[in-house]
């Protein structure tokens, strides 16, 4: 599985790629192992088919993961107003939810 992969199928989940620990195609699934240290890992089983296109551009000053700028798109959020905690100042998916008000993916 490459990093366009992964990177859609943490869009899918709204989870940020940092935190996933292992990853495999297994037929028409994909299967991910996600850790958040609070809760322990957690298991994740994906038809490929369900998976979402990536947006095809991205503006080169902004430092994104691909489910943060999905997750922007999704609810209007303007990126460059948000700071990233990543390494380098990436944003993630987490901080977008915190400019929402901090909503669960769950709400999502």
């Amino acid at each position: 599985m490459n990093d366009e992969m992964l990177e859609r199928v943490c869009a899918h989940l709204n989870e940020d790629p940092e935190n996933v620990t292992s990853y495999r195609v297994y037929g028409d699934r994909v299967v991910l192992v996600v850790d958040h240290g609070i809760h322990g890992p957690r298991k994740y089983s994906v038809p490929l088919e369900d998976l979402p296109e990536l947006p095809p551009e991205y503006p080169p000053d902004l430092d994104a993961t691909e489910a943060a700028w999905l997750l922007a798109a999704e609810h209007g959020v303007d990126l460059r107003t948000i700071s990233g905690s990543g390494k380098d100042g990436r944003i993630l998916t987490r901080n977008v939810r915190d400019a929402l008000g901090g909503v669960e993916c769950t709400d999502l």
